[in-house]
């Protein structure tokens, strides 16, 4: 298992798992995709 630390600021990673979130079948996803392409995630929402 790998475990890697999201970040905006690298936006292959952030595009990679909004794409994987848009297509998940966690009812959410979707919705989670969204934010974070539009930047409706907050800092605190991502950062440790």
């Amino acid at each position: 298992m790998r475990i890697f630390s999201l970040d905006p600021d690298d936006p292959v990673l952030w595009e990679r798992i909004a794409a994987y979130a848009e297509n998940c079948s966690w009812g959410a996803g979707q919705k989670l995709a969204r934010d974070m392409r539009t930047g409706g995630l907050t800092e605190w929402s991502w950062s440790s």
